[in-house]
C-alpha cells in the first residue's frame, strides 16, 4: 500500500507541475478589477518622496529615516516604488501588523519577532554559521543525483573489477526472453521501467529516513530557541543574539532595513534599541558597510500622551523625542481622507462598472470615515466578492443574479472593514446590530405598543364618560359639581358659600372662575357655610379625578355633537389599532421615521456614527441575515426556519411575516400548535384555505386556526382585522375565511358593533362582506336580539354599498330574513333592483322619510307639496304606490303615529279620505280622535261617520258642519250632554246657528223635545242661548216651568219671543220673575195695548213702560188707560205731565188735578194746564188755577181786575183764557198784565 502511495503522489506533483506551467505562460484575467491591498510602485505619484529617501540614504551621515503619516497615507506605497525604481541597494523589510495585541506591550517578543523576520528569510546556506537551526527539507532531485552518481560510481567500479558481467547479463537476459517470449526491445524496456519503479521508491523510503534523522536534530534546536525564549525577561532579544546579528548582516550585505508598523505597539523604546542597534552595525569592523534603518511610522507615535479629567495632556519634552530619534523625518501627505475617499470609492465603482443601484449621496454619506486607502480598496474588493457571492439562481431561467439591494450590500461591506469585530460577533448572532435587531428593537416595539394601548384606553374612556356625559359646556359642568357639594351638605341654601383661603367663594363665581373652582375640589377639606355654621367637605377622592376627565372630554368635543365626537374617537381607536397591528412588522427604518426610536442605540453602539447612520437609513436593516451568507435553500429558507423557531419556542411574529416553502413548513408544526396563537400567519392561513380542500390534515388545521380565532381575544381580533382589510388576500380566500370565521363565531357581528370600536366604514366593510359571503343561517345566527337587524335598518348609505352583481338576490333575500325596515334611506337616482326588492317586501319602516323616499321613487312626478299637506290622499291617490298604500293600510295606526300626525302641513286632507280614515275600523279610536282634531276639512253630514263614538270628537273639533241638523242627529244618539253642550256653547258654532231655522226633517216632537231639552240646560251659557234660541220656531203660551229657568234665560225667551203675552206666563212671572212681567208686555206691547185691563201694572212698571223704546202711540194709549188711583209714584206722574205737554195727550180732571197737585213747579203746572184746557170746562180750569198759586186766584173771581207779571208764561196763560173765553179781556201795561174778569160765569 506504501508503494503505492508514493506512485500516486508522484503522479500528481507531475500534474501540478504542468498546471503551473500553462498557468505562467497564461494571463490573469481581472473582470472585476480588483485591487490588491499591497504597496503598488507609482513613480509619477510618488517622485517627491522617492527623491527625498534618494537624497537620505546618499547622505552618509543618515543612518535612521522616518517616513511618517496617518494609516492609510501610502508609506507602503512610497517604499514600494522606491525599491522598484532602486535595484542600487539591498533591502530587508520586517513587518509587525501579525502580532497580537496581547503581545504589543512586550518588549521582548517585537525583539524576538524582527529576529524571526530576519533570520528565517534567508536560505541556511546564506548563513550557515548561524546558531540559529532551522528544519531544512531534502529535495528529491537532490538526492536523486547523489543516488544516480553513487550508483554510475558503482557501475564503472564493478565494470572495472569484473569486465564479463556485462556478457553474463545479456545471457540472462537473453533467456528470460525466450522463457517469457518477448524480444529484445520488450525485455529491456521492461527492466528499465522495474528500475525507474524501484529507484523512485528507494528514493521516497530514502527521503523519509532523513527527514527523521532531521526532526531529531531540529526538536534539539528548537528546544535551545524556546530556552532563549523562556529566559528572563530582563536579558533582551537584540543583547542577548547581538553577534548573530552582526553576523548576519556581514554575510546578507543588506544596505537597507524597512521597518513597517512598529507604531501598533505603542512603545517607543524599541526606536531606542533599534537606534542603538543601527548604531552597532555602522560601527562593526567586520561589516564594514553602512545600514540605514528606515521607519514607516504614524505622526503621533512619539507623543507619549496620558488622560486626565481635563482631556489629554503631552508629556513637555515628548515633542522632542522625533527628531531625537531620527536624523531624516519625511512628512506623507493622505492619499485618501474623508474629503476624496467618496471620489476615489465612485469613480472605482463606476470604472468596473459594478455602479448600478448605487448614488452618490450614500457613497458620500457612507465614506465620511474612512482615511485609509487599503480600506477603501478592501471595500471595494469585498463588496465585488459578496455581491457575486450572493447571487440566486433564477428558477424560470436557471441564470443567476443578484436580487439584493447593492446599497445594502455596500453598507454592510463598510460595516465588516469599518467595525470588524462586532461583524465576527454577528456571525454568531452576537454584538451590536444582532442587539438592536433582536432585542433592542423589541423592546422599543413593545414599549410603543403599551402607548398605543394606553391611548386606546383613554380614548375608549372617553367614549365611556361621553355617553353618559349630559353637561355642555364646562360651566353647565361645574354647575353638577356645585350642587354635588350642595348635596353633602344637605342644603340647598341660596345663600350658602365655599371658605377657601381666607376668601368668601360663592357658588355662582365658582360656576364662572375656572381655576379657583379646580383647586376647591382638589382641597382635602372643603369649607362649606349653609347660612348658619360651617360643614367640611372632602370631595377630593370623589370627584377631583372624574371632574377632570369629563372637563377634558368636554374640550376635547368642542364643536362636534355627541355623536360625532363619538365617532371621531372609534376612527382614532381603530388608526391606533391598525398601528398596533402593523408596529412590529415596521422596518426599524420606518419606525425611526415614525418615532423617536433612539433608545435602541443605548449601550456599547452609542458613538458608533456611522453604524447608526446606516441602521437609520435602512441601509443595514432586518434582513441583514441575507447579506452576511448565503442560504443554501434546500427544504426551508432562512425565513421559514426563523418562524418555525418561533412557533416552537412560543415566540410571537408579525403576522405578515413573508413564508415561502409552506408544504415543508407545515410537516414540522404540530397539530396542538396550531391552535395557538404563535402559528397565526398570513402566508400560512393563505396555503391552507387554497389546499384543505385535497388535503385532510389541511382541514383540520384550518379548523384549529378557526377556532381559536373565535375566541375574541386581542390577537385573534387583530389578525382577522389585519388578514381581510391590510393584507393582500385573494378573493376566494376572503370568502372561504370569512364563511368560516362565521360559521365558527356566532357573536362575530356582536364584538364588531359593541367591543371593537371600529369606525363607521370599517364597520360598513365587514358588514358587506357577511351579506355577501356568510351563509344566510349563520348570519341569522349572529343576528341575537336584532343587534344586525337594526344595524342595517339605520343605514341610511345602505343602497350606496358596493354589492357585486352576483350577490344581489342573496344580498335582498338575507334582507328579507332579518326583517329589516329601514328607517332614513338616502334616495337614489337610477334604478335598484335591491330598493325595488325593500319596496315590494315592506322591508322599510314607516316614516316621514321613507315614505316620501318610495314616493320619489315610484312616482317622481308627484308633488312635494301636496305629499307634505295632504300625503294620505297624495298616496291614495296616485295609481304608481298601490303597494306603498296598501302597505300603510296594513300598519294603518304606525303610519299614523309616525308620519300623518307628525307632518305639520298635513292638514288638507280630502273629505273623503279622512271620513274613509275615521271609519276605518283598524285604526283606534284615539287616532280617529286625533285626525279630526288635525284635519281641517269639515264633514257635511255628521251620519257619515260610521262610528258614532268619534262624533263628539268631531263636534268638539268643529270638523262637521255647522248645522241644527248635526246638532240633533247627536242629539238623538247622546241627548243633550257635555259634548254637545260644549259644541252648543262655542260662540263660533251657536252664531251660525242663530241664523239658522230648525228645518222639518225631524219629526215634530224630536223638535219640541230637543228644544225643550235646550231651553231648560243651565249648562247652555246665557250667550250662547240668546243665539241659539233665535233658531227655536216655538212661541210658548204657558206650559213653562219658569222656576226651573234662570232670569236671564227667561229674559232671553221674552226678548226672543218665545213667550207669549198670556195670563198664564203672566201671573207665572208675577210669581217667579217679576221683572220678566214688564219685559214680556214690552215685546207684546200691542197685544197688551189691547188688552191692558187684563194684565194690570204697577206704577213704576208703567212709568217703565213710558221710559221704554215703545212707540209714542202705545205709550199714549197707556197714559190715556192710566187710572188716578195708579198714580202715587211722583215720578210717574211727572213723566205723565212730560209726555202730556210733548204729545198734546187729553187727561181726565182727575188726573190733571194729581199732576198739578204733585207737581211743584209753577211754571210746568201752568204750561200743563194751558195743554189740558182745550178739554176743561171753565169751573175745571178755574179750579185747577187756583190749584197752582194764590197769585192766579183772583183771575177766578169774577168781576175783578187782577194783576199778574208780564211774562211769558203768564202772557200765553191769558191769552189762552181769552180764546176760551174764560176772561172778558186783558191789557198789557208794561210789566204788568191786567186782566178783566166776566161778571159772571155763562
Amino acid at each position: 500500500m506504501k508503494i503505492k502511495q508514493i506512485i500516486l503522489k508522484k503522479i500528481e506533483t507531475i500534474i501540478k507541475i504542468v498546471r503551473i506551467i500553462k498557468s505562467t505562460n497564461k494571463k490573469v484575467d481581472n473582470p472585476y478589477y480588483y485591487e490588491d491591498l499591497m504597496p503598488k510602485s507609482d513613480l509619477e505619484k510618488n517622485r517627491q518622496y522617492c527623491e527625498s529617501i534618494d537624497w537620505a540614504l546618499k547622505n552618509k551621515d543618515i543612518k535612521n529615516i522616518a517616513l511618517t503619516g496617518v494609516y492609510g497615507s501610502g508609506k507602503s506605497t512610497i517604499l514600494k516604488t522606491y525599491i522598484d525604481n532602486h535595484k542600487e541597494y539591498k533591502y530587508l523589510n520586517i513587518s509587525l501588523a501579525s502580532f497580537e495585541e496581547g503581545d504589543m506591550g512586550n518588549e521582548g517578543y517585537v525583539e524576538k519577532g524582527i529576529l524571526k523576520q530576519m533570520f528565517y528569510k534567508e536560505k541556511h546556506e546564506s548563513i550557515p554559521n548561524s546558531r540559529f537551526k532551522k528544519i531544512k527539507n531534502v529535495k528529491t532531485s537532490s538526492i536523486l543525483i547523489k543516488l544516480l552518481f553513487i550508483t554510475l560510481t558503482g557501475v564503472l567500479g564493478i565494470l572495472i573489477i569484473k569486465p564479463d558481467i556485462v556478457s553474463i547479463a545479456s545471457a540472462k537476459i537473453q533467456r528470460i526472453d525466450n522463457i517469457l517470449g518477448f524480444n529484445r526491445v520488450s525485455t529491456y524496456l521492461m527492466i528499465s521501467i522495474f528500475i525507474v519503479l524501484a529507484t523512485c521508491i528507494f528514493i521516497g523510503i530514502l527521503k523519509k529516513c532523513i527527514n527523521s534523522i532531521k526532526i531529531a536534530k531540529i526538536e534539539t534546536s528548537i528546544g535551545e530557541v524556546a530556552k532563549v525564549e523562556a529566559g528572563k525577561t530582563d536579558v533582551n532579544a537584540f543583547d542577548k543574539y547581538i553577534d548573530e546579528i552582526l553576523y548576519y548582516f556581514e554575510v546578507t550585505k543588506y544596505d537597507v532595513v524597512i521597518f513597517e508598523d512598529l507604531d501598533r505597539f505603542n512603545d517607543i523604546k524599541i526606536f531606542s534599541k533599534l537606534r542603538e542597534l543601527n548604531l552597532l552595525i555602522n560601527n562593526s569592523e567586520q561589516i564594514g558597510r553602512r545600514v540605514v534603518f528606515i521607519y514607516a511610522l504614524k505622526d503621533d507615535m512619539f507623543s507619549d500622551k496620558k488622560a486626565n479629567g481635563e482631556g489629554e495632556e503631552y508629556i513637555k519634552a515628548a515633542y522632542k523625542n522625533r527628531v531625537k530619534f531620527f536624523d531624516f523625518i519625511i512628512p506623507v501627505v493622505q492619499v485618501a481622507n474623508s474629503s476624496n475617499a467618496c471620489d476615489l470609492l465612485m469613480n472605482k465603482l463606476k470604472e468596473s462598472n459594478q455602479w448600478d443601484g448605487l448614488t452618490e449621496e450614500f457613497i458620500s454619506d457612507i465614506t465620511i470615515l474612512i482615511n485609509d486607502m487599503r480600506v477603501l480598496k478592501n471595500i471595494y474588493n469585498e463588496f465585488v466578492i459578496y455581491k457575486e457571492n450572493l447571487q440566486e439562481r433564477d428558477r424560470e431561467t436557471g441564470e443567476y443574479k443578484n436580487n439584493l439591494d447593492a446599497v445594502k450590500i455596500l453598507s454592510m461591506v463598510v460595516y465588516k472593514n469599518i467595525y470588524p469585530v462586532d461583524f465576527a460577533y454577528l456571525q454568531n448572532d452576537e454584538g451590536m446590530i444582532y442587539d438592536v435587531f433582536k432585542n433592542k428593537k423589541s423592546k422599543a416595539v413593545s414599549i410603543r405598543i403599551n402607548q398605543i394601548n394606553e391611548k386606546i384606553k383613554e380614548l375608549e374612556n372617553h367614549i365611556r364618560i361621553e355617553k353618559k356625559e349630559y353637561a355642555q359646556s364646562l360651566e353647565e359642568l361645574r354647575s353638577i359639581y356645585i350642587g354635588l357639594i350642595q348635596a353633602k351638605a344637605a342644603n340647598n341654601n341660596a345663600d350658602g358659600y365655599i371658605g377657601y383661603k381666607n376668601e368668601t367663594c360663592y357658588f355662582n363665581q365658582l360656576i364662572k372662575n375656572e381655576e379657583m373652582f379646580e383647586n376647591i375640589i382638589q382641597d382635602s377639606s372643603i369649607k362649606y357655610y349653609n347660612g348658619s355654621s360651617y360643614i367640611y367637605i372632602n370631595l377630593k377622592n370623589e370627584a377631583s379625578s372624574d371632574y377632570f376627565e369629563r372637563k377634558k372630554n368636554i374640550q376635547l368635543r368642542n364643536e362636534l355633537s355627541k355623536e360625532h365626537f363619538i365617532e371621531k374617537m372609534k376612527k382614532e381607536i381603530n388608526d391606533l389599532k391598525n398601528e398596533k397591528a402593523i408596529v412590529s412588522s415596521l422596518p426599524l427604518k420606518t419606525l425611526f421615521e415614525k418615532y423617536d426610536f433612539e433608545e435602541v442605540f443605548d449601550g456599547d453602539i452609542k458613538d458608533k456614527d456611522l453604524l447608526k447612520f446606516l441602521i437609520k437609513q435602512g441601509h443595514i436593516n432586518e434582513n441583514y441575515p441575507d447579506y452576511i451568507s448565503y442560504f443554501y435553500e434546500g427544504k426551508l429558507t432562512r425565513r421559514d426556519k426563523d418562524f418555525i423557531q418561533n412557533v416552537m419556542y412560543e415566540k410571537p411574529m408579525d403576522f405578515n411575516f413573508k413564508l415561502e416553502k409552506l408544504p415543508n413548513i407545515l410537516e414540522k408544526i404540530h397539530d396542538y400548535q396550531f391552535g395557538k396563537k404563535y402559528v397565526l400567519n398570513y402566508c400560512l392561513l393563505d396555503y391552507i384555505i387554497e389546499n384543505k380542500d385535497t388535503n385532510i390534515e389541511y382541514g383540520t388545521y384550518y379548523s384549529f386556526i378557526i377556532n381559536q380565532l373565535a375566541n375574541e381575544s386581542e390577537t385573534s381580533c387583530s389578525f382577522i382585522d389585519g388578514y381581510i382589510n391590510k393584507y393582500n388576500i385573494s378573493k376566494s380566500n376572503k370568502d372561504i375565511f370569512i364563511k368560516s370565521l362565521c360559521k365558527e363565531w356566532s357573536e362575530f357581528w356582536s364584538y364588531l358593533q359593541y367591543k371593537s370600536n371600529y369606525n363607521q366604514e370599517k364597520l360598513d366593510d365587514y358588514l358587506l362582506d357577511i351579506l355577501q359571503l356568510v351563509e344566510d343561517d349563520d348570519v341569522l345566527k349572529m343576528n341575537e336580539n336584532n343587534i344586525l337587524t337594526q344595524y342595517i335598518s339605520k343605514l341610511d348609505y345602505f343602497l350606496d354599498l358596493n354589492f357585486e352583481e352576483k350577490y344581489i338576490e342573496k344580498v335582498k333575500e338575507l334582507l328579507k330574513k332579518l326583517n329589516v325596515k329601514f328607517s332614513n334611506l338616502n334616495m337614489v337616482n337610477e334604478n335598484n333592483t335591491i330598493l325595488d326588492h325593500i319596496y315590494l317586501n315592506d322591508l322599510y319602516k314607516i316614516n316621514i322619510h321613507m315614505i316620501e323616499m318610495i314616493m320619489n321613487y315610484c312616482a317622481p312626478d308627484q308633488e312635494s307639496e301636496k305629499l307634505m299637506s295632504a300625503n294620505y290622499t297624495a298616496i291614495h291617490d296616485n295609481d304608481k304606490c298601490e303597494g306603498l298604500l296598501k302597505y300603510i293600510n296594513c300598519n294603518i295606526n304606525k303610519y299614523l303615529e309616525n308620519v300623518f300626525f307628525r307632518l305639520e302641513s298635513n292638514i288638507n286632507e280630502s273629505v273623503d279620505i279622512v271620513l274613509e280614515l275615521i271609519n276605518n275600523e283598524e285604526i283606534i279610536e284615539e287616532n280617529k280622535e286625533k285626525i279630526i282634531k288635525k284635519e281641517k276639512r269639515v264633514i257635511e253630514d255628521i251620519t257619515q261617520v260610521q262610528d258614532e263614538k268619534i262624533w263628539s270628537a268631531i263636534l268638539i273639533n268643529g270638523k262637521c258642519k255647522i248645522s241644527w241638523k248635526n246638532v240633533i242627529n247627536y242629539y238623538l244618539k247622546f241627548k243633550i250632554d257635555d259634548i254637545v253642550i260644549e259644541y252648543l256653547n262655542n260662540e263660533k258654532v251657536n252664531t251660525v246657528l242663530l241664523r239658522e231655522v230648525l228645518e222639518d226633517e225631524f219629526e215634530e216632537n224630536t223638535y219640541k223635545e230637543f228644544c225643550d231639552k235646550l231651553i231648560y240646560c243651565d249648562k247652555i251659557t246665557d250667550n250662547s242661548f240668546k243665539n241659539l234660541i233665535k233658531s227655536i220656531p216655538y212661541v210658548y203660551n204657558g206650559h213653562f216651568k219658569l222656576e226651573s229657568l234662570t232670569d236671564e234665560r227667561i229674559k232671553t225667551l221674552i226678548i226672543n219671543d218665545k213667550m207669549k203675552l198670556s195670563l198664564e206666563n203672566y201671573n207665572n212671572l208675577r210669581e217667579c220673575y217679576n221683572e220678566g212681567v214688564l219685559l214680556l208686555i214690552k215685546q207684546n206691547i200691542n197685544y197688551y195695548i189691547e188688552h191692558q185691563d187684563d194684565y194690570i201694572l204697577e206704577s213704576n212698571e208703567i212709568l217703565d213702560l213710558l221710559n221704554s223704546r215703545i212707540t209714542i202711540d202705545y205709550k199714549i194709549k197707556i197714559i190715556e188707560n192710566i187710572q188716578v188711583e195708579k198714580l202715587d209714584n211722583k215720578e210717574l206722574i211727572s213723566e205723565i205731565g212730560k209726555y202730556t205737554l210733548r204729545n198734546s195727550i187729553i187727561l181726565d180732571k182727575d188726573i190733571i188735578e194729581v199732576i198739578i197737585k204733585n207737581q211743584s213747579d209753577i211754571e210746568q203746572n201752568i204750561l200743563f194746564l194751558i195743554n189740558q184746557m182745550d178739554s176743561l170746562s171753565e169751573k175745571d180750569t178755574f179750579e185747577l188755577l187756583n190749584m197752582i198759586d194764590k197769585k192766579y186766584s183772583d183771575i177766578t173771581i169774577y168781576g175783578k181786575h187782577p194783576k199778574i207779571e208780564n211774562i211769558e208764561i203768564n202772557r200765553n196763560l191769558v191769552e189762552k183764557l181769552h180764546k176760551k173765553n174764560f176772561i172778558s179781556s186783558k191789557t198789557y201795561e208794561g210789566n204788568i198784565i191786567r186782566i178783566n174778569n166776566k161778571k159772571n160765569a155763562d
